[in-house]
């Protein structure tokens, strides 16, 4: 998770934030780092099952 980074907006809906919100704080993480948890581990398991992958 080195390197540069980019900003994205997202839209989900206000009930999803909110129990975000709440599992970010019992983590003790911002909505912000709880997303990039949630997105690394997302392309780990994908890597796990499907191999590296290597964005151009």
């Amino acid at each position: 998770m080195n390197g540069p980074k980019k900003t994205v907006g997202i839209r989900i809906p206000a009930k999803s934030l909110e129990k975000l919100r709440l599992i970010a704080k019992q983590d003790s993480r911002s909505v912000s780092s709880m997303i990039r948890v949630l997105i690394y581990n997302c392309v780990e398991e994908f890597e796990k099952e499907h191999g590296t992958i290597d964005p151009p």
